[in-house]
């Protein structure tokens, strides 16, 4: 009778149902706190790469351009003003060895930096699914509380 007034129409004609309830069957696969810890370990993989590449060696190309007196004969210039266009060029390898000496260090504390996220991710998963089984109870205890109350109110409705 409150639902006619609602809706403003009659429906003593209308049998109504009770929708069903949809289960959800993964409730944890898109949080955000399980794409931070993996942006977490990609950034630790990052760092991985960094200390390999650090220890490599390094080349360089370098080049310089010039218009002047060539030589170290100044006095052959004052006589003979004659300046060309001159350049100089090379290569350069640079290596730095102090990597080599922390290397092991750095990537034990990555290691260690790994096993605390997915420690970190085991905790929060667990916490989260016992979140869940407690919220799922309590739901499942309304709906048949809601369930009772609904069928004492149809026999008393009923018997009026």
């Amino acid at each position: 009778q409150m639902l006619e007034i609602f809706i403003g129409q009659s429906l003593k004609d209308e049998k109504l149902q009770r929708p069903t309830m949809i289960q959800i069957a993964n409730q944890t696969s898109k949080r955000a706190e399980l794409q931070l810890f993996e942006a977490q370990k990609e950034k630790l993989s990052a760092q991985r790469k960094a200390i390999n590449s650090s220890l490599m060696p390094r080349f360089s190309l370098f080049g310089q351009f010039y218009y002047g007196y060539p030589g170290l004969d100044m006095f052959q210039a004052m006589i003979e003003p004659n300046p060309t266009l001159n350049a100089i060029g090379g290569v350069r390898l640079s290596w730095n060895l102090g990597g080599f000496y922390t290397k092991k260090n750095s990537l034990n504390k990555i290691s260690v930096a790994e096993q605390q996220i997915e420690v970190q991710k085991d905790v929060f998963l667990f916490n989260t699914h016992l979140q869940l089984a407690k919220n799922n109870s309590e739901i499942d205890c309304d709906l048949d509380s809601f369930d009772n109350s609904y069928h004492l109110n149809k026999d008393e409705f009923n018997n009026d």
